[in-house]
């Protein structure tokens, strides 16, 4: 059984940002982040237990090419994958703790 991947809008945020980031004429690689994301996304359509937990019912999965990752939550009654954030690897974590609860 496939799930659908939703982005809550601090996902949506953090995934524009990003995207702005590499858009950057100095990188120019906002397009082959989005390819990623999306990829990332695909996969945890189809195996939504694959991450490992923050927090609570929180998981998180790495891109599978670029430093981040993406922070989740799984419900399995409404067959949903809810990313509630996206986070860089090397990103202080502490400001999203509020996003766990």
């Amino acid at each position: 059984m496939n799930f659908l991947v939703r982005l809550s809008p601090n996902a949506r945020r953090d995934r524009d940002r990003i995207v702005a980031y590499y858009d950057d004429p100095e990188r120019l690689q906002g397009d082959r982040f989005l390819d990623d994301f999306y990829r990332t996304a695909r996969l945890l359509e189809k195996h939504p237990g694959i991450g490992r937990i923050v927090g609570g019912d929180v998981r998180r999965w790495h891109l599978g090419i670029f430093p981040h990752q993406l922070w989740y939550r799984v419900n399995p009654d409404t067959t949903t994958v809810r990313v509630i954030a996206v986070v860089a690897d090397a990103q202080d974590h502490r400001p999203f703790a509020d996003r766990l609860a």
